[in-house]
C-alpha cells in the first residue's frame, strides 16, 4: 500500500478496496461509488520529505 518513503501510491489504495469490496459484506454494494482520493493524503509525509537530512 506504501513505499519505503511511506507515500500511499493510489494504485495500492485501489487494490485495498478492491480486495475489501470482496470480502466486506458492506463495502462491496458502495465500492464503485467511494471517491478513493477523499480517503486519503500524501500531504504529511511529502512534507516530512522536505525536511528529511540527507
Amino acid at each position: 500500500m506504501s513505499n519505503g518513503d511511506g507515500l500511499m501510491k493510489h494504485e495500492g489504495a485501489e487494490n485495498v478496496l478492491r480486495i475489501l469490496g470482496q470480502y466486506s459484506r458492506s463495502a462491496k454494494p458502495v465500492r464503485d461509488s467511494i471517491d478513493l482520493d477523499a480517503t486519503y493524503t500524501n500531504e504529511f509525509v511529502e512534507q516530512a520529505l522536505k525536511t528529511k537530512s540527507p
